[in-house]
């Protein structure tokens, strides 16, 4: 960092924000942005954990990717039903899904000029 400047993010991956594929979290896009880059190592899931140390600790994995959903907790925990209300849920969201991947986060700010640097990510919403 330029004259001993020191930065802290407190941006990592998420699930559905990744750092080795569009769309970006902001931690990637700021790397980028200053000409940065890594070696990013993609994984198929989160580790979870409840209660850590105690006796009712509880351990379980967050699987990712393409359908995963539908083919895991959908069809175990619930029916045929839920799985076309899923469907039909990622159908209607699809444009504003869509669109939302083209406004980078770096762009969102807080406050009154919150719109402002939206404004050039605008068309994507329509597209």
């Amino acid at each position: 960092a330029p004259n001993g400047m020191t930065f802290t993010f407190d941006s990592g991956p998420t699930i559905v924000l990744g750092c080795s594929k569009a769309p970006y979290n902001p931690l990637r896009q700021v790397l980028d942005a200053v000409g940065q880059s890594v070696e990013w190592i993609e994984y198929k899931g989160w580790g979870m954990i409840e209660n850590p140390g105690k006796e009712s600790e509880l351990r379980w994995k967050v699987e990712l990717g393409e359908d995963v959903f539908q083919e895991g907790p959908i069809k175990q925990f619930g029916s045929d039903i839920a799985l076309q209300e899923f469907e039909d849920l990622r159908k209607a969201t699809q444009g504003l899904v869509s669109g939302a991947v083209g406004i980078p986060a770096m762009a969102m700010r807080a406050g009154k000029s919150a719109l402002i640097p939206l404004l050039r990510y605008l068309p994507a919403l329509f597209d």
